[in-house]
C-alpha cells in the first residue's frame, strides 16, 4: 500500500470521536505523505442525519446517509469504525461486510469486537485485510501495541488494572471528598465523565470488554464474554472505602484474568489492594493497566483511558501503522478458550457485618464462617451504631460464591452482611 499514489478512506460515524479523528487526518495530511508516501484522502464519511450540529466544521466534507456507499464501494481501502452508540450489532454486521469486500478496518468499538471477536477475527483473516483495534481499549495508553509487538519470547501471565474511568473517578470523589455513590456518579455526569445511562460502566461489563480484548492482544486467546461474570461497582459504601484505609489498603474498580497451570482465572469488581500500590494511586479519570510476563516481570502503563482525543489518537495510530506496514501475517495466531478451563479468581476477603449486641451472636459468626471452611485472619469491633455493632473481618482465600451461599445462614442468625470484597 506504501507504493501506491493515493488511498481512500471511509469513516463510520462522526461524533465525538469520529470528528476527532477528521480533524486530526486533515491536519497531518502532509506528515502523512511525507512519513508513508501516501496520499490519504478520505472519500466518504458517513452519518445517521446530515443536516445535525456537530464539533467540526462539515463545510467541504463528503457526507453520505448511504452506509454502502463506504462498506461496498470498491474504490474504498480502508474504513475507521466510530460506530459509538449506533449498535453494536449494527456495528459488527458493517464491519464484516467492509472486511468481506476486500477493506481493511480500524474498530472503536469494543463492545462489538468482544462480543464477536472470533467471527470478525476469522473473517478478516479469510479474506486477507487487517482489523486493528488498538482505539477500543485502553484510550491514550498505547498497551494493545505493547502487546502485540513485545514479549515474542516471552509468555504473558497476568493482565490486571483500573480499565474503566467513569467507576474510577467515582471511587476518587468518594475516598477523597468523603461522597455517597450516588454523589460521586452524579459529580461524573455533569462532568461528561459518565454517561446518562452508565449501566455498561458500572456493572463491570465495559471492564470485562476490555479484559476480553486485552487477552487477544497479550494472550492470543478468545473468550465468549458469557463466560466472564463481573461484580458491579456500583454500591460501595464509604464507610468500608474507610475501613479499608484504616487496614492500609483501598478500594479499587479492578479487572484481573491470571493464566497458569492450563487454567483462566479472572475478577472483575470492587478489590482491596495495598494503599502503596500504583493500582491504589491511580485517579479521577485516569486507568493503569499492569502485564506480568514470565521472563519480563511487571509491567506498569498509566494514562487516560477514555475521551474523544486519546481514542482518535489511537485510531490516527493504527491508520498509520497500516499504510506504512499493509503485510499481513500468514498465520491466524488465535485459540478459542473453552468454559471448563475459566475460573473466578480466588483470594482473602473483607466482610463487614451488623450484629446485634447480645451475648452468642459474634460466636454464631464466627461458627457459621468455621463451617463453611472460611478462616479468620483478623476481627475489628468497630463502636456501637444505632442498629447494632459493626465488625470488619478479614479472612483467608475464598471463592466470593461461598460468601454468598452463606448470606441466609447469617440472616437467619440475625447477622447482616454489609459487604464482602476481595483483596488482590
Amino acid at each position: 500500500m506504501k507504493n501506491q499514489k493515493a488511498v481512500k478512506l471511509g469513516i463510520l460515524g462522526l461524533g465525538v470521536v469520529g470528528s476527532e479523528l477528521v480533524s486530526q487526518i486533515v491536519k497531518n495530511a502532509s506528515k502523512i505523505q511525507m512519513e508513508t508516501g501516501v496520499s490519504l484522502k478520505i472519500e466518504k464519511i458517513y452519518v445517521q442525519t446530515l443536516h445535525k450540529t456537530r464539533s467540526i466544521d462539515t463545510t467541504g466534507l463528503p457526507l453520505t446517509t448511504n452506509i454502502k456507499d463506504i462498506i461496498s464501494n470498491p474504490s474504498i481501502n480502508i474504513v475507521c469504525e466510530c460506530m459509538g452508540g449506533s449498535g453494536f450489532k449494527l456495528t459488527r454486521d458493517y464491519v464484516l461486510e467492509a472486511m468481506t469486500n476486500g477493506k481493511h478496518v480500524i474498530m472503536s468499538s469494543k463492545k462489538a469486537l468482544a462480543k464477536f471477536a472470533e467471527l470478525l477475527l476469522i473473517t478478516a483473516n479469510s479474506h486477507n485485510v487487517h482489523l486493528k483495534y488498538d482505539a477500543s481499549v485502553g484510550g491514550g495508553i498505547p498497551i494493545a501495541k505493547v502487546l502485540e509487538h513485545t514479549f515474542k519470547g516471552d509468555k504473558l501471565l497476568k493482565i490486571m488494572g483500573i480499565f474503566n474511568a467513569t467507576s474510577n473517578y467515582i471511587y476518587s470523589k468518594m475516598f477523597k471528598e468523603n461522597l455517597s455513590f450516588d454523589a460521586a456518579l452524579k459529580m461524573a455526569q455533569d462532568k461528561g465523565y459518565a454517561e446518562n445511562d452508565p449501566t455498561d460502566d458500572l456493572d463491570g461489563y465495559d471492564s470485562l470488554y476490555k479484559l476480553i480484548i486485552l487477552t487477544i492482544f497479550g494472550m492470543n486467546k478468545v473468550i465468549d464474554p458469557s463466560l466472564l461474570v463481573p461484580d458491579s461497582f456500583a454500591g460501595i459504601n464509604i464507610k468500608d472505602m474507610k475501613y479499608a484505609e484504616e487496614l492500609g489498603y483501598c478500594i479499587k474498580p479492578i479487572a484481573i484474568i491470571k493464566h497458569e497451570n492450563s487454567t483462566i482465572e479472572y475478577k472483575i469488581g470492587p478489590c482491596l489492594i495495598p494503599s502503596e500500590h500504583i493500582i491504589a494511586n491511580t485517579f479521577n479519570n485516569y486507568n493503569t493497566i499492569l502485564i506480568e510476563g514470565e521472563n519480563n516481570g511487571d509491567l506498569a502503563f498509566y494514562g487516560q483511558g477514555a475521551g474523544a482525543k486519546p481514542t482518535a489518537s489511537a485510531m490516527f495510530d493504527d491508520l498509520m501503522n497500516l499504510l506504512v506496514s499493509p503485510k499481513l501475517k500468514k498465520k491466524f495466531p488465535f485459540s478459542l478458550i473453552d468454559r471448563d478451563i475459566i475460573t473466578k479468581y480466588q483470594s482473602k476477603l473483607y466482610w463487614r457485618f451488623t450484629v446485634k449486641n447480645e451475648v452468642g451472636v459474634l460466636s454464631s459468626l464466627t461458627g457459621i464462617l468455621a463451617e463453611n471452611k472460611i478462616n479468620i485472619e483478623k476481627l475489628i469491633q468497630k463502636d456501637e451504631q444505632q442498629d447494632g455493632i459493626e465488625i470488619v473481618l478479614l479472612t483467608s482465600m475464598a471463592d466470593t460464591s461461598i460468601a454468598e451461599s452463606i448470606l441466609y445462614q447469617l440472616n437467619e442468625s440475625g447477622i447482616v452482611n454489609n459487604a464482602v470484597i476481595p483483596f488482590v
